[in-house]
């Protein structure tokens, strides 16, 4: 054989070592992941389904959440739109991505409104990377338009409301310390019917702050959050999202303030400090007025305001029960001075959270979900003006 025939040889022998090689290794990566699936994936994995926010429309109800009917692994933003009855007219899940939750919705005529966060893929997901989310829907729940945000990696929409030219957001897009070329902070967003981007406003600590709710009392816009570990804040923004003024407020929760309503010239917002829930009122000048803790034994905080047909605030929060490591649902009414008028705990022998609440004619409709074996369900519960427990679907 010739030295030029050996080499040719040689050279389709060490050609295909390296495809035989190649061949190996996306095997073994396939055997890996299908080992994964097997062992991982699919041992001891709770199923969830969740409704983190619902809007009363003229037929029914609109809600948003996610449920994790993925190999019970990855989360899945969803949509669903029930009947008076509380009986599911349709659900949709969102499947962009690898996962995705939707956190707040709004109802127009002829629309809906989600915003949360989704995860592009794998590689973002092991590293908790998410983008800010708005997508915009039809009254059949068919995706008419959809939008993502980001300006550091850890991105997500809490809340969004509609005013009369478009929508308003508030959020977060935050990054880790060692990334400190990106931008990140909390954020207040405005968007047109159509999706586009007319003003942003970006605030406090790149890596911490976060706006959690907001309120537009005629020509401001009231917004809540947190700007450090363990700083509250209540920012008054001008209409095209300039930061008119500021307050702060010490020793709150991670989460910060969560919540806030106007009634009578006065803001009332709502959070945790000291592992109490916490009660603030504040005048429209942001002057502070009363502050009011709730004096449970147990760890809780204050996670939702609503204002009631007696001009009461009603207060949706949580609680968690250390001797069994369960939480408990919390129902509180105050006057507008802050005095106690009445509390429920719903304290079962299961893990219950309640997540949201709306008016139902003079009586409270709470959203929540509830442990039952290894799985998390979706419920209803119907409170009456008293707190009484009037029923529950599921």
């Amino acid at each position: 054989m010739s030295n030029k025939n050996k080499n040719l040889t040689k050279k389709k022998i060490k050609y295909a070592r390296i495809i035989t090689l190649f061949c190996l290794v996306i095997l073994v990566m396939e055997l890996s992941f299908m080992i994964y699936k097997v062992f991982y994936i699919k041992k001891d994995k709770t199923y969830f389904d969740t409704i983190n926010n619902i809007v009363k429309i003229t037929d029914g109800y609109i809600s948003i959440g996610g449920n994790n009917d993925n190999e019970k692994l990855y989360e899945k933003a969803k949509i669903t739109k029930y009947d008076k009855k509380k009986e599911k007219v349709f659900e949709k899940l969102y499947n962009k991505g690898l996962s995705s939750t939707f956190n707040s919705v709004c109802a127009t005529s002829d629309s809906f409104i989600a915003v949360g966060n989704y995860t592009k893929n794998e590689k973002d997901y092991t590293k908790d990377y998410t983008k800010g989310l708005i997508v915009k829907y039809d009254t059949k729940g068919n995706i008419i338009w959809e939008k993502d945000f980001t300006d550091a990696p850890k991105t997500t929409f809490n809340k969004i409301k509609e005013v009369s030219d478009g929508y308003i957001v508030v959020g977060e897009s935050l990054f880790e310390k060692e990334n400190k070329s990106l931008i990140g902070g909390a954020y207040l967003i405005k968007y047109d019917k159509n999706g586009k981007i007319l003003w942003k406003q970006r605030y406090g600590n790149n890596s911490l702050a976060r706006f959690n709710d907001f309120i537009v009392v005629e020509d401001k816009i009231f917004v809540v959050g947190k700007n450090n570990e363990n700083l509250g804040t209540l920012i008054t923004f001008d209409i095209t999202g300039n930061i008119l003024k500021e307050e702060t407020y010490e020793n709150i929760d991670s989460l910060g303030f969560t919540s806030l309503i106007v009634s009578e010239n006065n803001l009332f917002l709502v959070g945790a400090k000291n592992n109490k829930g916490l009660l603030v009122k504040y005048d429209l000048d942001t002057n502070l007025k009363k502050a009011k803790e709730y004096n449970l034994k147990t760890t809780n905080r204050f996670n939702k305001i609503i204002l009631d047909t007696n001009n009461d605030l009603v207060i949706l929060g949580i609680s968690y029960n250390e001797k069994n490591s369960n939480h408990n649902g919390i129902i509180t009414k105050y006057n507008k001075d802050l005095e106690l008028i009445e509390d429920v705990i719903y304290d079962t022998e299961s893990d219950d959270y309640f997540t949201d609440i709306i008016l139902e004619d003079k009586n409270y409709l709470v959203t929540g979900y509830s442990l039952y074996e290894d799985t998390y369900l979706t419920k209803f519960t119907l409170y009456s003006n008293a707190l009484k427990e009037l029923g529950i679907n599921q």
